[in-house]
Order: structure tokens, then C-alpha cells, then sequence
């Protein structure tokens, strides 16, 4: 009987593609804001079709001031102050009423606020593969209702 080991893999280019291993991060991240603005906001095709190269433009801008203002907070939060309000003027315009342009304006800050407790919760209650427990309290699909009768 003969043995012989074989220690070391094959030398040469690897064989086939590499895994996929999906998109990245940020781009996940991103599908899951437009949903959660979307539904929030209840656009309809037409409202989205305006919605969101307006909105995209805007977060290009804020973007581009966070990084011409790194040292100047005062300079950074002037100038992103100025943006949202000419945001307000265009998304009153395209979603009608005063009070769904307040909730567009205050969207950021609310999807942030969700991904923070969930990230939290993963963090807090699994090792961050998504296996960690669902909070029990509001969804973020699904905002209190707080018409008590």
C-alpha cells in the first residue's frame, strides 16, 4: 500500500469565481431607507417619480458640505440649515400638504434613529448576524397609534 499526502492546494489560477457574498453594507442599508421613506411618506408613483431626485440631490449636497465644513461646525450646521429650507419649499410642492412635508423633513432623522435600536438590539441580544431578538415594541413600519377612543 502506497500513501501519498497532499498538504498544500493544487499551485495555479482558482478554479471558478469567486463567492458572491451579496452587496454591500451601505447598499442594503440604502434599499432599506428608500422602503421605509417611501411607506412612510405613503408616496405614490407620481409623488416619487418628483420625491426622489429631489431628495437625492439633497443628500449629495449635505454631503459635499460635511466635507467642505469638517472643521466648522457652526459653518456645517448654517449652511445644511439653508438646504432643508429650500427642501421644505420643493417637497411642499410635490406632497401637497404641510403636514407630510414636516414628516419628509424629519425622515432622516428617523430612519437613523431605527437602525440605531436595531443595530443596538442585534448588538445587545445576538452577535450581529441578524440573530438576535426583535425588539417588542413599535416596528418601524408600524408607528404608535396614539388615537386612544
Amino acid at each position: 500500500m502506497h500513501l501519498v499526502p497532499n498538504a498544500q492546494p493544487p499551485q495555479g489560477p482558482p478554479q471558478g469565481p469567486p463567492p458572491q457574498q451579496g452587496p454591500p453594507p451601505h447598499k442594503n442599508i440604502q434599499a432599506i431607507k428608500v422602503a421605509f421613506i417611501t411607506r412612510q411618506l405613503n408616496l405614490t408613483a407620481e409623488e416619487a417619480q418628483k420625491f426622489w431626485p429631489l431628495y437625492n440631490a439633497y443628500s449629495e449636497s449635505i454631503k459635499k458640505i460635511r466635507m467642505e465644513q469638517k472643521q466648522d461646525v457652526l459653518g456645517f450646521e448654517e449652511k445644511a440649515l439653508a438646504e432643508r429650507k429650500k427642501l421644505k419649499v420643493e417637497m411642499k410642492k410635490i406632497l401637497v400638504s404641510e403636514d407630510r412635508a414636516n414628516i419628509a423633513m424629519k425622515i432622516d432623522r428617523d430612519f437613523n434613529e431605527v437602525l440605531r435600536n436595531e443595530l443596538k438590539d442585534r448588538r445587545d441580544n445576538g452577535n450581529g448576524n441578524g440573530n438576535g431578538k426583535k425588539r417588542k415594541n413599535n416596528p418601524p413600519n408600524n408607528p404608535p397609534n396614539n388615537n386612544k377612543q
